[in-house]
Order: structure tokens, then C-alpha cells, then sequence
């Protein structure tokens, strides 16, 4: 028999709990995500960004202490990114190796986050 966490408990894979912080200063609104972004905390990373948006012009996504990423954080970013607007920059400033493969992979590195689009340097 699996063990399940309680839903919405706010925590994740071994325990550690998902976190997310909004910083608006002049304009400037920076969104940072830890932990895991999935069915459970999706939601979380929305309201965090919604939040930023309301005084912010311009949103980063800071993902770098992200250690997985499924679908639904994906859709979140996506929808995220419908809801701002075109009249707000809205990107991803950092990802961690998971996310950034996950991006990649989904062709949305190019939408979010030019600057760490790998110059794909396997040769």
C-alpha cells in the first residue's frame, strides 16, 4: 500500500516543503520558486506571480533551487504568462539543471528564457 501525504500539506518528496517568495522594488517584481513545482504546489507559483504582477512591470522567475518540474508547473508558467500580458516582460532568469532540460525539451526555453538557451554544445 502506498503513503500518500495530505493534499496541500505544502510538502514535498522527502519532506522538504515547497516554497515561494514575491519581491516587488520599483517596478521590478522577482518570483522565487524551491522545492518541487507539481499538481500540489502548481497552484502556489501562480498566486505567487499573480501577486507580483499587480505592481510589477516587469516578472522574473527565478527556478534555480527547482529540483522538479512536472507538466503542471509548466501549464502555471504558461498561463502565467497569458495573464500578464504583452504590456509586461515576464521571463525566466535562472533555472536549475532539471527545469532547464524540461524547457528545452518542451521548446518553451526560446518563449522564457533566451538567455539560457544551450548553444547545443555536445559537439
Amino acid at each position: 500500500m502506498s503513503r500518500r501525504r495530505p493534499a496541500g500539506s505544502g510538502f514535498i518528496g522527502g519532506g522538504a516543503p515547497f516554497t515561494v517568495s514575491v519581491v516587488v522594488n520599483d517596478g521590478y517584481g522577482v518570483v522565487t520558486a524551491v522545492g518541487e513545482i507539481d499538481r500540489e504546489t502548481s497552484s502556489k507559483l501562480s498566486a505567487a506571480i499573480a501577486r507580483a504582477a499587480v505592481t510589477a512591470h516587469s516578472i522574473e522567475l527565478d527556478l534555480g533551487a527547482v529540483r522538479f518540474m512536472d507538466s503542471q508547473g509548466l501549464r502555471a508558467i504558461v498561463e502565467a504568462q497569458s495573464s500578464v500580458g504583452t504590456d509586461r516582460s515576464f521571463r525566466i532568469i535562472e533555472a536549475s539543471p532539471q527545469v532547464h532540460r524540461l524547457l528545452e525539451v518542451t521548446g518553451l526555453a526560446e518563449v522564457f528564457s533566451p538567455d539560457l538557451v544551450s548553444d547545443g554544445g555536445d559537439e
